[in-house]
């Protein structure tokens, strides 16, 4: 779905500028989707306000992570029709509790945020496991699909599927918001009879 060469993946950026540059470039080349997926650290501000660590964030100066309330501006100002915005990260749903104001605009993108957690809950990272608990998850889905699901993944079925998963596990609650009215999927469910993967997912 996303070409290798639109793809940009940051690995420990040693700035917020960095990460904020590569967003501004992603976000104005975009015409049809936007999608930001982060997995690492968050801390919350004194002010109550999420933002994201990079490798050079002190926890005692705000000012050297990156702030949410930027990353969402980038986003709202591109041309893409929709954007997607993944956060796996400690108090990750704050991201939710801000997004309502884009809805307003007349012109506003459909925009979806799917989090791992709630406002004040953490990501959990299972000792020994490769991916955080959320991200495994996802993973999971997106390689091996949803059995007795739809032909084709989109956000809300991934989303209840992490969350059905969360309930039986034990682990923090993923949260969605969405604005807009068009259908966002990340790609074919390779659990469904139906989907161009059938045949490989029947024969497991």
């Amino acid at each position: 779905m996303f070409r290798p060469e639109l793809t940009t993946v940051l690995t420990n950026p040693g700035s917020s500028v960095a990460l904020f540059e590569a967003l501004d470039h992603a976000s104005k080349k975009a015409k049809d989707t936007l999608l930001l997926y982060f997995a690492g650290h968050a801390l919350v501000t004194r002010r109550g306000e999420l933002t994201l660590a990079i490798a050079g964030t002190r926890p005692e100066a705000d000012y050297t992570a990156a702030s949410y309330d930027s990353i969402r501006s980038l986003i709202a100002d591109s041309p893409a029709r929709r954007s997607l915005v993944i956060l796996d990260c400690c108090y990750s749903g704050r991201s939710v509790n801000v997004m309502g104001t884009l809805s307003g605009l007349a012109d506003a993108p459909s925009t979806y945020i799917l989090t791992s957690t709630g406002s004040a809950q953490v990501s959990l990272a299972p000792a020994g496991s490769m991916y955080t608990s959320f991200s495994g998850a996802l993973i999971d889905i997106l390689r091996n699909g949803i059995s007795g699901g739809p032909k084709v993944l989109e956000i809300d079925s991934i989303y209840q599927a992490i969350y059905e998963r969360s309930m039986r596990e034990g682990i923090p609650r993923p949260q969605l918001r969405k604005t807009g009215d068009q259908r966002f999927a990340l790609g074919w469910n390779r659990a469904a009879p139906q989907s161009p993967f059938g045949a490989v997912a029947r024969a497991k």
